[in-house]
């Protein structure tokens, strides 16, 4: 009898990885063969869930976009101030937010032709939601934000 895939659940456990290995050695530093073994799995079945690095580092952002904004919208649902929320939300996923920036980064560095405002425009968009600001104003106070994460990684203190 043929083992029964759970191929949504699967491309997510990829996706997970991936972002591990990621976050640990850039974009760059890591090859799909190596994302491959840490899952279990050939590289040619990887490339039957995701047809290029590119198109898995989509994914991942997706995958993280969707889950973040989930966390920020329970944070929304338990505080009553928009701007309370958005500082916890914060506060929690410090570190996750990092890594995905680094790796933004370390992505954009080798395809500089890849839009990365889709990377941005989801979080501005839920900030404008929340807070009930312009996008303009939602979009300055995320580049805030960004702002303190880029001091993180490279080690500066909060002045």
């Amino acid at each position: 009898m043929p083992k029964i895939v759970d191929h949504d659940k699967r491309r997510v456990q990829i996706l997970e990885s991936a972002f591990t290995l990621f976050a640990a050695n850039g974009y760059h530093g890591v090859s799909v063969r190596k994302i491959a073994k840490s899952t279990g799995m050939t590289t040619g079945m990887l490339y039957h869930y995701f047809p290029s690095k590119p198109d898995l580092f989509t994914a991942l952002v997706n995958l993280m976009q969707q889950r973040q904004i989930e966390d920020f919208n329970t944070f929304l649902a338990k505080n009553p101030s928009g701007q309370l929320a958005l500082l916890l939300f914060i506060q929690q996923e410090r570190q996750a937010l990092q890594d995905l920036l680094s790796i933004a980064i370390d992505f954009h560095r080798f395809h500089p032709e890849v839009d990365m405002s889709v990377l941005l425009t989801p979080y501005e968009e839920a900030i404008s939601q929340a807070l009930s600001v312009a996008p303009a104003q939602a979009k300055q106070l995320f580049s805030t934000v960004l702002g303190e994460l880029v001091r993180g990684l490279l080690g500066v203190n909060p002045s």
